[in-house]
């Protein structure tokens, strides 16, 4: 939900290639949160500030933009950003509180 003043985010614990394949169908249509042999390898939290630290530096992936630092930081800034679809459209997602 985009307007509920929460980040929902996914820790991937380390695992081999053949456990990350044997996962990655799970991940990608959404039912990782259920099944039972992946909720040891992802974590699943949702807030409204999330804060990582590292030990050493680590390149940081944002939006398709590359930081290089030993934290990263998110909180949520309720009622930041206005959506707009066009005259005409559909809404596919109709989980949205008006």
């Amino acid at each position: 939900n985009l307007n509920d003043g929460l980040l929902d985010i996914t820790i991937i614990k380390k695992v081999s290639r053949l456990k990350f394949l044997q996962l990655i169908g799970c991940y990608k249509d959404g039912t990782f949160l259920v099944k039972k042999n992946s909720q040891k390898v992802f974590k699943y939290i949702r807030t409204n500030h999330f804060k990582m630290e590292f030990e050493t530096e680590q390149p940081i992936c944002i939006d398709g933009e590359i930081f290089h630092g030993q934290q990263v930081e998110f909180n949520v800034a309720p009622g930041a950003f206005k959506f707009v679809v066009p005259k005409g459209s559909q809404l596919l997602y109709t989980g949205f509180k008006k």
